[in-house]
């Protein structure tokens, strides 16, 4: 029988986790390092812009409606919106950055989306 998680807990944003020092436009810079096709030369201003006006409608849907969309989803959208092509796993995006419990003073480095996830990957 495979091992199950006794509990899994989902953070809608600084509930659970605090990502001491986020910063989009950092994190959208980081990620352009790892691309591997960008046919129209994107720079991080015009992923930014992309990813704001994802997360705009994120927002909107979210407020609105009641869904929640994963921030990878809304990720993964924008940047294949812009035609760009990373060379990091999902885990690599995943893991990328340090966060700690919310509320607490703990260094600890805990896995955290700090940077802008592509993950699910894109459908081939």
């Amino acid at each position: 029988m495979p091992n199950r998680p006794a509990m899994i807990l989902f953070d809608y944003g600084h509930t659970i986790l605090y990502e001491p020092g986020w910063d989009s436009l950092r994190g959208n810079r980081e990620l352009l390092k790892h691309a591997v096709k960008n046919p129209r030369h994107c720079t991080v201003e015009d992923v930014q812009r992309e990813i704001d006006a994802v997360f705009a409608e994120v927002d909107r849907v979210r407020d609105e409606l009641g869904y929640d969309i994963p921030c990878t989803t809304a990720d993964r959208l924008a940047f294949a919106h812009l035609g760009i092509e990373l060379d990091l796993t999902p885990l690599a995006h995943e893991t990328a950055g340090p966060g700690r419990p919310s509320g607490t003073a703990s260094t600890a480095s805990c896995p955290t989306t700090a940077l802008n996830s592509s993950y699910p990957p894109p459908i081939t």
